[in-house]
């Protein structure tokens, strides 16, 4: 949630930035803060937010910021991850990103196992908030 709430308050500090253009913002625009927002992030990484969760890496591709995650814990099963993710985590992003996601970008989260090296990955963008 800290994470979510940071991520927030740097887009809000961009968006709202004299610098910057008027809310129509071009994709190019929009990349140049996410590029703003991932480095002022990784700048304090990784960063040991649980017990057993790490944020290791924030990134961007497109308008995609991904948020690459270890956790020092067994895989679960994927599909009870997949279920946990969604009833928890997905109200959260939505409810905290509302603003951002109008403007096209996406997040998406990775999960990597200290057992299993596969990575667990969930994409939350507008139309996953959109849906009941």
């Amino acid at each position: 949630m800290e994470l979510i709430g940071l991520t927030l308050l740097l887009l809000a500090m961009l968006y709202l930035s004299p610098k910057k253009a008027p809310p129509s913002r071009s994709s190019a625009d929009l990349g140049v803060m996410l590029d703003e927002v991932t480095a002022t992030l990784n700048a304090d990484l990784p960063k040991k937010l649980d017990d057993v969760t790490t944020l290791v890496r924030v990134s961007r591709s497109g308008l995609t910021m991904t948020y690459d995650y270890n956790i020092s814990a067994p895989r679960p099963a994927d599909d009870d991850f997949a279920k946990d993710f969604r009833a928890a985590k997905v109200p959260e992003i939505c409810q905290v990103q509302r603003r951002g996601l109008t403007e096209g970008p996406s997040y998406q989260y990775r999960y990597v196992f200290s057992s299993d090296a596969r990575p667990l990955a969930f994409t939350v963008d507008q139309a996953t908030c959109a849906r009941p």
